[in-house]
């Protein structure tokens, strides 16, 4: 587990491809962590899906070493972009509940807790 906050890019930006390759990381040029192609699904389908879902849970449980490259690499262990913008523990809370995950809230916030202690 790394000790920072979920990033808000599988949140709040999605970056499609000239080709509608959809990712869920601003920081993915190489679509790394591709989606799906938004010309072929519908984009509701895509970013609201099993996979995408999958790599927002991570986030939140600090699981950065789980969310790999299609090369089996550690996409966002090392990222330095994943403050910009920040996501609020508010909106979190709400991803889990929508989700039917209200069982990660308390972990969540337990997680967070220790966070703010060791600024």
């Amino acid at each position: 587990m790394t000790n920072r906050r979920p990033c808000s890019g599988p949140f709040k930006t999605p970056a499609i491809m000239w080709d509608g390759t959809l990712t869920i990381c601003c920081f993915d040029g190489m679509m790394n962590l591709n989606l799906g192609n938004v010309k072929k699904i519908p984009f509701k389908e895509l970013w609201y899906g099993k996979k995408a879902n999958q790599i927002r849970l991570q986030m939140i449980r600090g699981e950065f070493n789980k969310i790999k490259t299609r090369w089996g690499y550690e996409k966002c262990l090392h990222c330095k972009g994943y403050d910009t913008p920040q996501i609020s523990d508010e909106e979190v809370i709400t991803f889990l509940k929508e989700t039917g995950n209200e069982a990660e809230i308390p972990k969540y916030k337990k997680r967070v807790r220790s966070l703010k202690l060791e600024v």
